[in-house]
């Protein structure tokens, strides 16, 4: 058995759901003697109560407000108190373990809510890596991405503001707030030059070794689209679509150009 829920003495429960005809889906257990009132009565609305007791009603909802109140403020205590705590969590449900760059989920879900036109969005996928993974295994993958994220995170410090993100597998991107399309395009252009030249990876055995570039693909929000997930959708498909046709290049996002909707 695992405990949901843990009652002190004149606690409330479910006088917003009884208001809002809430059904319930689960149910609680007595470990010791235990005194319990069930009010209101099976099948008594807040309507009904209202027109025969508006007293009770009001003192019901009063003291609702007062509780909800408390534990707010308790809640937000808590919070401030645990700022390095709260951050720490923040940090592990966004960031990607293998390199410390922040994950799609967190593109997806919080920088909407930092959003400052113009946004640049760039992002880079390396050329043949699977030929590099096929060849040497995860762990020569693993230290190759090591390396590029280690790029990613200089430009955002060079630029002054800005995420890394790693959003599948090889593939990643930079997320720079206040940035317009010049800078934008110079941004790619130091991201494509910085792959390029990561060390190659020497030949042995029968691999012949391999040398590094990446196909980078820069827009900017809200010039390009007003919809900044619409805008990530697309510019990931047309990412995709330059390496593809060969990759190693710089391209300026282009929505005319797309294939078709993202699924």
């Amino acid at each position: 058995m695992e405990d949901i829920a843990i009652f002190t003495a004149q606690d409330l429960l479910g006088e917003f759901d009884f208001a809002r005809h809430a059904r319930y889906d689960a149910h609680a257990v007595a470990l010791e003697d235990t005194e319990l009132i069930c009010f209101p009565a099976l099948g008594l609305t807040l309507e009904d109560l209202q027109r025969e007791k508006p007293d009770t009603v009001s003192r019901i909802l009063l003291r609702s407000l007062t509780m909800i109140s408390s534990r707010l403020r308790s809640t937000q205590k808590l919070i401030s108190e645990n700022t390095t705590w709260v951050q720490e969590l923040r940090r592990r449900a966004y960031e990607d373990p293998g390199t410390g760059l922040w994950n799609r989920a967190f593109l997806e879900e919080e920088i909407r809510r930092e959003l400052q036109a113009p946004t640049a969005l760039l992002l880079m996928k390396p050329d043949r890596f699977k030929i590099l993974v096929d060849s040497l295994g995860h762990s020569a993958g693993d230290e190759a991405m090591m390396g590029i994220a280690g790029i990613l995170k200089s430009l955002v410090r060079q630029f002054g503001r800005g995420w890394a993100l790693r959003l599948k597998s090889n593939e990643v991107g930079l997320c720079l707030p206040r940035c317009g399309l010049e800078s934008a395009r110079i941004m790619a252009q130091k991201l494509w030059s910085a792959i390029a030249e990561l060390p190659p990876v020497p030949a042995r055995d029968n691999f012949p070794g391999f040398t590094f570039s990446a196909t980078v693909v820069y827009g900017v929000w809200p010039d390009m689209a007003e919809d900044w997930d619409f805008l990530v959708q697309l510019q990931y498909a047309y990412m995709l679509e330059q390496w593809q046709a060969g990759g190693n290049r710089v391209v300026p996002f282009s929505a005319n150009t797309t294939k078709g909707a993202v699924s």
